[in-house]
């Protein structure tokens, strides 16, 4: 995509109300490089780490322990 981080914050935004107006939640992980510097792996692990991070907000926001689900 051929877009500013800015633009693509928005779209996401965009996307995420969306499906939150569905009762649902989704965590997005994104990275942003110009061409010219692309690592894949360092892009691969940066929207991983925006996607687990996302995660643990929406859990957290909502005063859930995924943890305590585990031992049941």
């Amino acid at each position: 995509m051929d877009c500013s981080s800015n633009e693509l914050q928005n779209k996401i935004d965009v996307l995420m109300k969306a499906v939150e107006e569905k009762n649902y939640h989704i965590s997005i992980g994104y990275d942003t490089a110009f061409c010219f510097e692309t690592n894949m792996d360092t892009l691969i692990k940066n929207a991983d780490n925006r996607m687990y991070e996302s995660k643990k907000l929406f859990y957290h926001q909502k005063g859930i322990d995924r943890r305590a689900s585990l031992n049941t």
